[in-house]
């Protein structure tokens, strides 16, 4: 499984965490010691490119070529999800070696929502310039159980 992260829980845009967090982090105006914030753990789906094969086009395409050239509209009009779904079952190895011998997977992946994770993080060291700018910001991650997460 392939998880990427977030900092605003829709542009999962980091595939390491730590990145993630020091971004939003960053994003922070004015971090205090004790500050917590957030960043979203995603988890991916459709990694091989027969995630993305659809049977039952396939068969309404091959139905529509057929229509077209051969005048007849009720050809493969009704076949069963039982039957698509086998027919997903033996392309789907063939279409994924092809990908395989050509490198050709998808590098991005829609990330599913109902698996989204929150993940909070507090604020444990703020270092200064003498000046009072913030030079450097330390935080570490938020057990689910601590005590300090709730305000």
């Amino acid at each position: 499984m392939t998880y990427f992260y977030s900092y605003d829980e829709e542009n999962f845009n980091y595939e390491d965490a730590e990145e993630a967090a020091e971004y939003a982090c960053e994003l922070m105006e004015t971090p205090k010691l004790g500050d917590k914030f957030s960043i979203w753990e995603g988890c991916c789906y459709g990694e091989k490119a027969s995630y993305w094969f659809d049977a039952n086009r396939l068969l309404d395409d091959m139905a529509e070529q057929h229509g077209d050239k051969c005048l007849e509209t009720e050809w493969l009009n009704y076949t069963t999800k039982e039957q698509a779904k086998e027919l997903k079952e033996l392309i789907s190895p063939i279409i994924d070696a092809w990908a395989d011998k050509h490198k050709l997977h998808p590098d991005r992946f829609p990330i599913a929502t109902k698996d989204v994770k929150e993940i909070v993080y507090i604020i444990t060291e703020i270092t200064t310039s003498c000046d009072g700018t913030i030079t450097d910001v330390k935080f570490k991650e938020l057990e689910q159980n601590d005590t300090r997460l709730k305000n």
